[in-house]
């Protein structure tokens, strides 16, 4: 039992079927597909999302992919940068609202991962010392062994088909 729901998903239309959805965005059936939704603004930490990228188009290879969901190209990061800068301009596809449930919901389906990039950060009134908060999504570890992330706090698998890494 899932006592709480991150990001209030709405599995009443979600998942899809990851096959169907991966053909009818023509993503490769065995690629390894990770996907971010977020806002371009400075709190959105893009050029972690890059990082992340690199290290594992470096790891899966060809079979790599990504899927970055904002509201604008440009804004506080230029996202076309971001690609470049890491060398994901190939395997990555952008896309921007307005875009249907529908739409959206075989895209999630798509995703062996999403990636949370948000982050707070805090000033210690007392020191004086900034901390950075990462977001509240499950938190999930990317062991670099080649297996499938798994959770370290909780799993959502069986609920959503998909983990989500946050940082």
């Amino acid at each position: 039992q899932v006592p709480w729901i991150p990001h209030m998903l709405d599995n009443t239309w979600y998942p899809r079927d990851r096959a169907k959805s991966r053909e009818y965005f023509s993503f490769p059936q065995d690629c390894f597909l990770v996907g971010v939704v977020a806002t371009n603004q400075r709190r959105k930490d893009w050029g972690l999302a890059g990082q992340i990228g690199k290290q594992l188009h470096e790891h899966f290879g060809e079979r790599y992919r990504q899927w970055w969901h904002i509201d604008q190209p440009v804004k506080d990061w230029n996202i076309m940068e971001v690609c470049a800068e890491y060398g994901l301009e190939t395997c990555t596809m952008l896309s921007f609202p307005p875009q249907s449930d529908d739409w959206l919901a075989a895209a999630y389906s798509c995703c062996n991962i999403t990636l949370a990039i948000g982050s707070v950060r805090v000033k210690n009134s007392l020191t004086g010392a900034t901390y950075t908060n990462t977001t509240a999504g499950s938190v999930a570890q990317w062991t670099g062994s080649g297996a499938y992330p798994t959770s370290a706090a909780l799993t959502f698998e069986a609920f959503c088909s998909r983990s989500i890494l946050s940082f």
